[in-house]
């Protein structure tokens, strides 16, 4: 019941058509009906009742539904969801969500104990003044720049003001090894990865399988998907005991002649959100750093080895 109204909606299966019924209290006459102003796929509703505040009914069929009654208009939100049986509860101005095992839809899933809040009103820049002009302003002409550059000089992301990495240099006929390097252990290229105040840490070298980020994920919210390329000392989540663990992500499934029921199922993990790098900044501690790439923000420990970071952590206890 809300605004004086009982409300009812068509949302047991996602067959059904979504429309939502207000009735007089007194009398039970229908005094308003609309069906979803919005396109999207529609399950069918959560394992738990929906549930209403005076401005808007809480729906789930999707994550959480916000049904404004007054302006018939649907605002949904995939990622929320509540508990079996329990669902949600809409208390001071927020939503709370207790953790759930929910695998309807589970490409969309917030894991955890969730508080939520309306987003912020972001207002609209003003774009009359965003030019700060500075004393040198014209007056430097880009045909006499004091850089001198070298047009054999093998091109970067940076090597020319379009940032195109190409180069005229000529190239021989029969290209030749001028020097090599061969590395400890192998090592391939990394990928973008966050950070958070407690981590996990990549232990090895070696490219991410689905199969060890499904028994890491109980652990914690992961921040690589499979088949990130991964180093030793590489953040590759954040964990939910407090405390920074190596952990081996490239661990794959020991194979054998037996297929044992319920083990072979797809293995579905929760969606990556890429981190920015105003948050990483923020994010990171004093014994790890950012690397900025042209194309990537990626974070890891200071100390890559985990033998020596453990050698410098009993240290500093030992001083203490």
């Amino acid at each position: 019941m809300a605004q004086g109204r009982v409300w009812t909606g068509a949302t047991t299966n996602g067959r059904l058509d979504g429309v939502f019924t207000g009735r007089n209290l007194r009398s039970g006459e229908v005094e308003v009906e609309f069906p979803p102003n919005v396109k999207t796929y529609w399950f069918h509703h959560r394992c738990h009742r929906g549930k209403a505040t005076e401005k808007y009914l809480l729906t789930s069929r999707t994550g959480i539904e916000f049904v404004d009654m007054q302006e018939e208009n649907w605002i949904i939100n995939h990622w929320i969801r509540g508990a079996c049986l329990y669902g949600i509860m809409p208390c001071n101005g927020l939503i709370y969500a207790p953790p759930h095992p929910c695998a309807c839809y589970p490409e969309a899933k917030q894991n955890g104990f969730s508080v939520v809040a309306p987003g912020p009103i972001i207002p609209t820049p003003d774009n009359t003044n965003r030019l700060e002009k500075g004393p040198a302003y014209r007056t430097i002409s880009i045909a006499k720049t004091a850089v001198k550059t070298d047009h054999d000089d093998w091109p970067t992301y940076r090597g020319d003001n379009a940032r195109t990495s190409v180069t005229s240099v000529r190239l021989p006929g029969r290209v030749l090894d001028k020097w090599t390097f061969q590395p400890p252990s192998p090592v391939l290229p990394t990928a973008p990865i966050a950070v958070g105040d407690t981590v996990f840490v990549a232990d090895r070298n070696g490219s991410a399988v689905p199969y060890a980020l499904f028994n890491l994920e109980p652990r914690g919210r992961l921040l690589i998907e499979p088949g990130t390329p991964v180093y030793e000392g590489m953040v590759i989540g954040e964990h939910n005991r407090g405390e920074d663990i190596n952990v081996n992500p490239c661990k794959e499934k020991k194979l054998s002649n037996m297929r044992a029921a319920g083990k072979d199922e797809h293995v579905i993990l929760s969606p990556v959100k890429p981190i920015t790098l105003e948050q990483a900044i923020s994010f990171i501690r004093e014994d790890e750093l950012v690397e900025i790439t042209p194309q990537s923000v990626r974070m890891r420990k200071a100390v890559l080895s985990a033998q020596n970071r453990h050698t410098l952590r009993a240290s500093r206890i030992k001083k203490e």
